[in-house]
């Protein structure tokens, strides 16, 4: 098995098994850097310091150096985010626009404890079409400016920038991929609040809100061990049951995508197999994928998670057209 596999499956028992299955794994590591870098590529380097940590490792003194480092950055990371959202929600709130977080720091301080150890780079609200504008105006009385090239109609998000604060991303629909839209209302409808220090944050209904976590994951090929753990927190902390996020995702269009979460996540815990579809639109960490064989990753992906299969033929052709064509009369070029 490659190197970076086992340090993967490595992170998968120190994360989301018991402690004795997790000290079975620290055990096995012979190579402690090599895993240190892994965790930071899966946004899961604040979860292994605390989790190496409460089980008592002795760890490599360069390697808890690091560790250490990275989680007093992480938390002032965390506080300058967080006060950021909080300044965003009230200019929203302000404006008469209806908003929830996604991810970030509303989502940090129900899936970790502390909250720093879900690191995020940046802010993401969900607003519906029709409050875009008000709100892209409310944002920009923050001294927020839209980056050069983020239209409207090429984009479901509008990127914003700001000198001192973290970049935002301005949604306008829950999610787009996999043969469909889920709208904006599917995560607005029945918001409900959260603290986040010391501030009310609006966040997605619980069931909906897992679902598209799961979607998220599934759309990008579980690329990231932390998206794993975020669904893995909510079902073991009861904010949700898999019965409710499945009757959630059927309305939204994404029983496939949890379906396949789901497996992924019994795997990594050591409790069964994959999804049929899963060894075919998981990155295969063994290869140096190229280019080209990721826009056919990506396009098998959108056939194999839609649940209408005229979704799912829709987004084949359009990533077809989009990303396969052109690579491969680009390969065809150089080759004559």
């Amino acid at each position: 098995m490659d190197r970076r596999v086992r340090s993967l499956r490595a992170l998968e028992a120190l994360l989301l098994r018991d402690d004795e299955a997790a000290l079975e794994a620290a055990r096995r590591v012979d190579d402690w850097p090599l895993l240190l870098v892994r965790a930071r590529h899966h946004a899961v380097a604040g979860h292994l310091w605390a989790r190496t940590r409460a089980l008592g490792l002795s760890l490599p003194s360069d390697v808890e150096a690091t560790l250490a480092r990275r989680d007093a950055e992480d938390e002032l990371w965390f506080l300058h985010l967080s006060a950021s959202l909080a300044e965003l929600s009230a200019a929203l709130t302000r404006a008469g626009v209806p908003h929830v977080a996604l991810k970030g720091p509303a989502l940090a301080v129900r899936v970790a404890s502390p909250p720093h150890l879900r690191r995020s780079t940046d802010l993401d609200l969900l607003v519906a079409p029709e409050d875009l504008a008000p709100a892209i105006r409310a944002v920009e009385r923050l001294g927020y400016a839209r980056l050069r090239g983020s239209h409207l109609r090429e984009h479901t998000a509008t990127h914003l920038a700001h000198e001192t604060a973290p970049g935002l991303d301005l949604h306008h629909a829950a999610h787009v991929g996999l043969g469909r839209i889920v709208p904006a209302s599917a995560l607005l409808d029945g918001a409900r609040t959260v603290s986040v220090g010391g501030v009310e944050v609006g966040v997605p209904p619980a069931a909906e809100e897992l679902a598209y976590l799961a979607l998220h994951a599934a759309g990008h090929r579980f690329e990231r061990l932390a998206w794993l753990l975020d669904i893995s927190q909510l079902l073991v902390g009861g904010e949700v049951t898999r019965e409710a996020a499945h009757e959630a995702a059927l309305r939204l269009g994404a029983a496939r995508a949890l379906s396949m979460t789901h497996a992924e996540l019994d795997r990594a815990r050591g409790a069964g197999g994959r999804h049929p579809w899963a060894r075919l639109v998981t990155l295969d960490e063994e290869r140096a994928w190229s280019s080209l064989a990721r826009a056919g990753l990506n396009l098998l992906t959108s056939v194999a998670l839609a649940d209408d299969p005229v979704d799912g033929a829709r987004a084949a052709r359009g990533k077809i057209a989009r990303d396969l064509a052109p690579r491969l009369r680009a390969l065809a070029g150089r080759e004559r």
